[in-house]
């Protein structure tokens, strides 16, 4: 009788791990192959998991009259094709207004007077963008 108790509770044991295993694989959420999460806002616009990894330099000013944020990436390790695409389909998301000639967006809303996201430079495989928030 104690060694089919034993079985008993071996054959339990595997059991639960299996479930305990199989729950987690299933909870667990799955990557992106190209690894491009949300991870951090920035005046409300998601910035790539990369672009965040390879930060280079932030400079941040304030006035009476909005903020001016500028941020400079490292884009060694992603294309232009995958930034572009990824801000253009956010921005068409949020509805957001392209300029046609440039690549900057921007919207208008009750909170601030308007909000610009540009994209102002791709030398040297540095990336610089530019968030302005008018609050005048």
């Amino acid at each position: 009788m104690s060694r089919m108790s034993k079985k008993l509770t071996s054959n339990f044991y595997f059991s639960l791990l299996f479930f305990v295993l199989l729950f987690y694989s299933i909870s667990k959420p799955s990557a992106k192959a190209d690894n491009f999460k949300n991870q951090i806002f920035i005046e409300e616009i998601p910035f790539l998991q990369n672009l965040i990894e390879n930060k280079i330099d932030v400079v941040e000013f304030d006035s009476s009259n909005g903020k001016i944020i500028s941020i400079s990436f490292d884009i060694k390790n992603i294309s232009k094709k995958q930034i572009y695409s990824f801000y253009r389909d956010f921005f068409e998301e949020k509805k957001w207004k392209k300029n046609q000639s440039k690549n900057v967006w921007e919207i208008r809303n009750e909170r601030f007077k308007k909000k610009i996201f540009k994209i102002e430079n791709f030398e040297n495989n540095i990336f610089i963008i530019k968030i302005i928030v008018e609050n005048f």
